[in-house]
């Protein structure tokens, strides 16, 4: 009897500590999905080069406010593994004399996330869909990235690191956005559909002032490549990632305090106070 009663007042005294409002209605839903790009452009010796970092995993946590008819992307977190690409030219070193230059640069693996306040509103249209209102604030954070770099020349190789400026995000906040909610299965199951970002030239989303990558002398000959700053070039969109199918989920924060509640009984059985 007595250790049926100490173990309802633990729980009831955790359950204590979840503070749920009155007539709240919030349905949190939950997904991953691989297959996102990190699209950015490069400038120096090589030119001006386009290149992709893919095989981004994303993970989104969604919030919809059933009595307010709003969604919420409460995070959605895009990590890109380790990456490396290559550059290859041949460049003048004399007069009638030539010579191919190659650089490798190794990005190391980043965490772009996207953490949004606004409540989206959510007018029904057609088959339990809804179209998904336009936000109107910027939400991915800042940026750094690091990596590292080989120079190959005729008869000599350059290696170091690199270590960018932490940069904030640019670009309206609809250059990353999905148009509709497919409420179908609700509540148990659901899915974003109509990823875009594209469509909004020239408000792309971008991380400018990420700076240089290299600048060094190989063969007696400069090598420079930096990020270079351009509306032309996204950095990711939600259009590359696609449609999400998303699956009901706990209220994330009365999950973790039921998780510590069962933490704190194992805890007193193993110290024998039960």
């Amino acid at each position: 009897m007595k250790s049926n009663h100490v173990k309802a007042m633990a729980l009831a005294g955790v359950l204590g500590l979840v503070s749920v409002p009155a007539g709240a209605a919030t349905t949190y839903l939950t997904a991953q999905k691989a297959g996102a790009t990190f699209n950015f452009l490069t400038s120096g010796t090589y030119g001006n080069t386009l290149t992709s970092i893919g095989n981004g995993a994303s993970s989104f946590l969604i919030a919809i406010d059933e009595s307010a008819l709003t969604l919420k992307y409460d995070e959605i977190k895009i990590q890109f593994p380790q990456s490396t690409f290559s550059y290859s030219t041949t460049l003048t070193v004399g007069l009638g004399q030539t010579a191919t230059f190659k650089t490798d640069i190794t990005v190391n693996a980043f965490t772009l996330t996207y953490d949004a306040s606004e409540a989206l509103a959510l007018t029904p249209t057609l088959n339990g869909q809804f179209t998904i209102g336009v936000p109107t604030l910027p939400a991915f954070g800042s940026l750094a990235l690091s990596g590292s770099y080989k120079v190959t020349g005729p008869t000599q190789t350059v290696q170091g690191t690199f270590q960018t400026p932490t940069v904030p995000a640019l670009g309206a906040a609809n250059a990353f956005r999905w148009g509709t909610f497919d409420s179908t299965g609700y509540p148990e199951t659901s899915s974003l559909m109509g990823g875009s970002g594209a469509a909004f030239t020239p408000t792309r989303l971008r991380w400018a002032g990420l700076g240089p990558i290299l600048d060094t002398t190989v063969d007696g000959v400069n090598v420079s490549v930096s990020f270079f700053d351009s509306t032309a070039a996204q950095a990711v969109t939600a259009s590359q990632i696609g449609d999400i199918a998303l699956r009901k989920v706990p209220e994330p924060g009365v999950a973790g305090l039921g998780v510590a509640g069962m933490g704190l009984l194992v805890f007193r059985r193993r110290r024998g106070v039960v």
